[in-house]
């Protein structure tokens, strides 16, 4: 079974507008609200709020929920990173709505937190519903084992990738501050002579 973006919407428009959600990492203390759901625009209007109690409003557009949609896998685990390739400055509050509708469960596989979209098996809306091992048919650590090596190993890509894109900032700062050193020798040398 395909998650189409139209029934995605329609989970979100499920859930209450205004009401403050926790993220999903309770160590944020951050939180998020659904001020509105555009089915015909195909987008979803939010307002963060973090612990520091600053205020930002977002729109999730039809694309990024497009992505969303063709992320999420009929009974397959994946991170709120992996789903949206750890480029989304909302992703946290994302997930935080995500987990609350009727077809996405939370499942939690070697301290990787993870949701999956069980559509068989709709939970109340508006509640963060854990998905056991036994629900999910893994009743033990072998069985398990393959779907942790898959979210390592997605994990590490992501972490190369982040590295890789470090070094190029850093070669290009170590160059600017090259110059910069080139142009205060330079300036130095300046002075020296008009001193003398």
């Amino acid at each position: 079974m395909k998650l189409t973006t139209t029934h995605l919407i329609e989970m979100i428009k499920a859930l209450p507008v205004n009401e403050s959600f926790d993220y999903v990492n309770t160590k944020s203390r951050s939180t998020v609200v659904i001020i509105s759901v555009d089915a015909a625009e195909g987008s979803v209007t939010i307002k963060r709020t973090t612990k520091e109690g600053s205020v930002k409003e977002s729109r999730i557009n039809l694309k990024k929920l497009s992505v969303i949609a063709d992320g999420l896998k009929e009974n397959s685990p994946i991170t709120i990173d992996d789903l949206l390739r750890n480029n989304d400055n909302v992703r946290s509050a994302i997930e935080a709505i995500l987990v609350r509708t009727a077809e996405i469960y939370t499942y939690t596989v070697d301290n990787h937190k993870t949701m999956v979209w069980v559509p068989s098996k709709p939970h109340t809306a508006g509640i963060i519903q854990p998905l056991s091992t036994e629900d999910f048919g893994i009743v033990s650590f072998e069985e398990a084992k393959p779907l942790t090596e898959k979210l390592l190993k997605s994990t590490i890509e992501l972490l190369n990738i982040q590295i890789a894109e470090t070094k190029k900032l850093l070669k290009a700062f170590d160059r600017e501050v090259e110059k910069t050193e080139e142009l205060l020798q330079r300036q130095e040398s300046l002075l020296k002579m008009i001193s003398k």
